[in-house]
């Protein structure tokens, strides 16, 4: 009896104690200014490599508004929004469409797009070019948020305790590795709508995490509906980060009900409750709009599953499914083993590994598979603190506060577990994990160093010298990874990463050059990072590791290489005038033709043009292009006779991406009409083989 009243007296003195928090945030207090000063420190070494590799990324040139292939799709329904709808035009969303009622509409939440709106009603000229922009908001976010849920852990968690140089240090490479030695650096690598959806998914659920942990703390009235709006936010856009910020607020909510939160709170049940009703009303209600359903996606309902028989084999062996208890030894060993990357002694050292993920178990299919790096070993840093914090926060004998973060890390668990059963493996859904890891890392990060103060003294500078080496680390393997060509890299990003790989090479004594194959034909599959020479340098490419098996185009077009310097006479760029509206093309003008196949230009709706490709065995019509009549346009077609592939260009974006069975001459059919000019300015200026001939001489 006497030790139960001592539990309850402690606990009294706690609940006052989180009720009325002490005031660290005064403005003379020194540990907070010196929180400040390392904070700023370890964002601004975490922003170095996220913001090369979103502005630069071997272009050689700074450009905020970098984008990389689907780029446009927030943007279309940025204009949908505008127009009072969410459906978008058919056909403008390709691939990804999921048609519902007759109307295509895109997955990716509106948050993103509703962002957009102010920017296009000023300038229409910026669609297509503000993921990166996006991205580094996102990203900021997260920076913000992150100091800002630390500075408030470490207030629950230690108190007034004094904020030594050592642990200062140590929570500034912490948020280094958060904003620059994670997945988030990855994703800034390819500024595009996969990317730009989950980097906004982690950096609204930090912010919702921020609002939640405050709540727990002390629960105001301004900071009720400041957690309604972030879990609001948040649920504008990612489904899965967004339920889980739901659920943790419900969990609150029945924290403060059941009694579990302090002397006299159980009055914030309902408003906390309120505060994950509206925005799980609205999420559902958006879903029933788009897709018929309140919750998760109709995947037979996709463009792309009509479209592929892979695909639609893939739903049938899960009964119609998406997910499923089967894929878990798959991702679990392809997300979580220890050694998930690649080693390699020329730059950039650290890769992905060199296959795709491996699929375990007899008859598991999987929608897609990814060279996909593993969380251990591209974020050891946060691994282990989310380890260490989840041990602390759920010992038996453990105080208020820390019983009450237990809450949100239960949430945070949601995503992640998600994305383990789910049929498709990438690097990219590591998205998915950092919500957890962010709150794991510092919980675990600041029960550490109250350990060692209080009785580990000496080990400070041990804790120390660990937390810098595995947050260097971490640093060094993303951006490894991040910098590592992909399908969305352009021929002259290629290029100077070779070359750079070819110059610290010879420095090193491990020349790139053992990477070369020299054959008469392109192969369509070849391991990861391997350099093939056609012929004498007649084509140079790069191969990704990638396998394209199941589709039957992307195989047949060589999809695993990427062309690092293309087929002399491939490259043609085309000035095009319409001296009339589109419909006066009638049944469309041909434009290019390589050997009996011919590319047309035809209209495609009022001022809109399509390419089409007219090939026997893979027919296949392009994306519509926006003209005006008396405006010329310019047109880039790269046929590449190695790859068996046709791409056109427009505008910076791939209108049409199209398979030849043919092979021939390229020519350009210039002429002058009363409804359309084709003018050839392509010049017959060789590509450059500099690059392709030094490295066969060191063969």
């Amino acid at each position: 009896m006497i030790v139960a009243m001592r539990g309850v007296a402690m606990d009294e003195r706690e609940s006052v104690a989180v009720a009325h928090p002490p005031e660290p945030e005064r403005a003379g207090n020194p540990d907070l200014q010196r929180f400040r000063a390392t904070a700023l420190i370890g964002l601004a070494v975490g922003a170095m490599p996220f913001l090369w590799v979103l502005w630069d990324q071997w272009t050689s040139n700074i450009n905020v508004l970098r984008t990389a292939g689907a780029g446009r799709i927030y943007d279309l329904q940025s204009l949908a929004i505008m127009d009072g709808r969410l459906w978008i035009p058919k056909g403008r969303l390709g691939l990804e469409a999921f048609v519902h009622d007759g109307r295509q509409y895109t997955y990716f939440g509106i948050l993103p797009s509703v962002l957009r709106i102010p920017f296009l009603i000023v300038d229409p000229g910026l669609q297509g070019q503000l993921g990166a922009p996006s991205m580094l908001l996102a990203w900021m976010v997260i920076g913000f948020f992150s100091t800002l849920l630390m500075w408030r852990i470490r207030v629950m968690v230690r108190g007034t305790a004094p904020l030594g140089r050592a642990e200062a240090t140590s929570l500034g490479v912490l948020l280094a590795a958060i904003t620059g030695g994670s997945v988030v650096v990855f994703l800034g690598a390819t500024p595009w709508v996969y990317h730009e959806d989950l980097i906004w998914s982690i950096a609204l659920t930090v912010a919702s995490l921020f609002a939640i942990v405050g709540v727990l703390e002390c629960p105001t009235r301004q900071r009720v509906v400041a957690m309604g709006a972030f879990v609001f936010l948040a649920s504008l856009n990612r489904l899965t980060t967004s339920w889980a910020c739901v659920l943790g607020v419900v969990l609150v909510a029945a924290w403060f009900a059941f009694g579990r939160s302090t002397v006299g709170q159980r009055r914030w049940a309902l408003p906390v409750l309120a505060t994950a009703a509206i925005p799980l009303a609205v999420s559902c209600s958006i879903n029933i709009v788009k897709f018929g359903v309140p919750v998760g996606l109709p995947m037979v309902d996709q463009v792309w599953t009509g479209m592929n028989l892979h695909r639609r084999q893939f739903l049938a062996s899960n009964g119609g499914k998406y997910y499923g208890l089967r894929f878990l030894p798959s991702t679990l060993q392809a997300y979580l083993q220890p050694v998930g990357v690649r080693f390699r002694s020329v730059f950039p050292f650290i890769t992905l590994p060199p296959q795709p993920a491996a699929i375990i178990g007899k008859g598991v299919l999987f929608d897609n598979t990814y060279r996909t790096a593993s969380a251990t070993s591209t974020m050891p840093l946060l691994m282990i603190l989310t380890f260490i914090g989840a041990i602390g926060v759920f010992r038996r004998r453990v105080s208020y506060r820390l019983r009450a973060l237990r809450i949100p890390l239960l949430a945070m668990c949601f995503p992640p577990a998600i994305t383990l059963v789910w049929g498709y493996i990438d690097t990219r859904y590591l998205a998915d994990f950092m919500p957890l890891l962010v709150l794991g890392g510092i919980l675990g990060m600041l029960l550490l160093w109250g350990y060692v103060e209080r009785r580990r003294p000496r080990l400070r500078p041990v804790v120390v010298g660990a937390v810098v080496a595995l947050g260097l680390f971490s640093m060094v393997a993303n951006f490894g990874i991040a910098v590592s060509p992909t399908t969305e890299f352009r021929q002259n990003q290629l290029v100077r990463y070779v070359d750079f790989q070819k110059t610290v090479g010879d420095l090193t004594g491990h020349s790139v050059s053992a990477d070369v194959v020299q054959g008469k034909t392109l192969p369509y599959w070849a391991p990861a990072d391997e350099l093939f020479v056609v012929g004498d340098c007649s084509g140079f490419y790069l191969s990704t590791g990638q396998t394209f098996g199941t589709i039957p185009k992307q195989r047949l077009q060589h999809r695993t290489w990427l062309t690092i310097t293309e087929t002399p006479g491939s490259l043609h760029r085309v000035k095009i005038t319409l001296n009339e509206p589109p419909s006066a093309l009638g049944a469309g003008v041909p434009v290019v033709t390589v050997g009996t196949d011919t590319i047309w230009m035809e209209p495609a709706g009022p001022n809109q043009v399509k390419f089409r490709l007219a090939d026997p065995q893979h027919p296949s019509s392009g994306a519509p292009v926006a003209v005006r009549v008396g405006r010329t346009f310019g047109v880039s077609f790269t046929v590449d006779v190695n790859l068996e592939s046709v791409n056109v260009d427009s505008n910076r974006r791939v209108v049409l991406n199209g398979t030849l069975s043919t092979r021939g001459p390229v020519h350009v059919r210039s002429q002058q009409s009363a409804a359309v000019s084709v003018v050839d300015v392509s010049g017959n200026q060789p590509p450059n083989m500099s690059l392709c001939h030094s490295l066969l001489k060191r063969t």
